[in-house]
């Protein structure tokens, strides 16, 4: 497999190798995830929308096989950060719709509605954990029919992490972070099963229990969430290269494990349950 030292500086240069399906195509990529995840930092800070800083690896690949980019009317890096920060511009102008506009939280698991322990209002948070029930009564569905790879990867626990992470996110940006244990009030909204903690992502990687142990002291200190990025590096930082998913990598299965959970629910379920924590990209 080429070095990365053997290719161009070039952004564009990159670009093109990796479009070319060369065998120096997964280097080249790799030296363009620096300059994308640059990019994307910068839009969320322009938009104040974090997420982008999630997804915009495989959002930029996506658009790289749709064939969006064209290096003959520009340079890769300008191209990008066009299509990031317009990306990051409409992800924040989602957000604000689903918090101003009730009829897009109506009938919907809202996690911007979690009454916390001072709530007064029993029915709402009744309702809440009814919610909640259900959405736990469907994982258990859920966790005989997802696939695994042939490598022993395992889309369910990517699928119950990536809620939990979610959960995180939305209850911190509407206010309901406990600034000690906000880990374990995500914990409780999403309880997993002994089995469940015993998962691992593949072969050779972490149980989920490990990683959720190693992650929760980032959840109890501000802004109480973490990026796939983070999540990553993390991995990285506490178990090791044998511990370690690239981001782009996290990204893909975040996708195809919501793929394959949304094809054994019906649309009404996936609306109500799933869809605030996996808005369609």
């Amino acid at each position: 497999m080429p070095d990365c030292t053997d290719l161009p500086d070039d952004p564009t240069a990159l670009a093109r190798i990796a479009l070319n399906r060369s065998e120096s195509e997964d280097a080249a990529w790799r030296k363009l995830i620096p300059i994308i995840n640059r990019i994307a930092r910068d839009a969320a800070r322009a938009y104040g929308c974090p997420e982008i800083e999630e997804e915009a690896v495989i959002y930029i690949w996506q658009k790289l096989q749709e064939g969006k980019f064209e290096p003959e009317k520009g340079p890769f890096d300008s191209w990008s950060y066009v299509v990031l920060h317009h990306r990051a511009a409409d992800l924040r102008r989602q957000f604000t719709r689903r918090l101003v506009d009730p009829r897009d939280q109506n009938d919907s698991l809202s996690i911007e509605e979690i009454p916390d322990d001072r709530a007064n209002d029993t029915g709402a948070s009744d309702v809440f954990a009814e919610q909640l029930d259900r959405l736990r009564r469907e994982l258990d569905r859920l966790s005989d029919l997802l696939p695994c790879e042939a490598n022993g990867g395992a889309y369910f626990a990517v699928l119950v992490l990536q809620l939990r992470l979610a959960m995180a996110r939305r209850a911190s940006q509407a206010g309901f972070s406990d600034p000690i244990c906000h880990s374990d009030f995500i914990a409780e909204c999403l309880p997993w099963h002994r089995e469940e903690g015993d998962l691992r992502f593949r072969s050779g990687c972490p149980a989920l229990s490990e990683v959720w142990e190693g992650i929760r002291g980032l959840l109890d200190q501000p802004p109480h969430w973490i990026t796939g990025i983070r999540l990553c590096e993390e991995l990285r930082r506490l178990f090791g290269e044998s511990g370690y998913v690239p981001p782009e990598v996290w990204a893909q299965w975040v996708r195809r494990a919501k793929r394959a959970a949304r094809q054994h629910l019906a649309d009404g379920t996936w609306a109500e349950l799933f869809a605030p924590f996996f808005p369609d990209r």
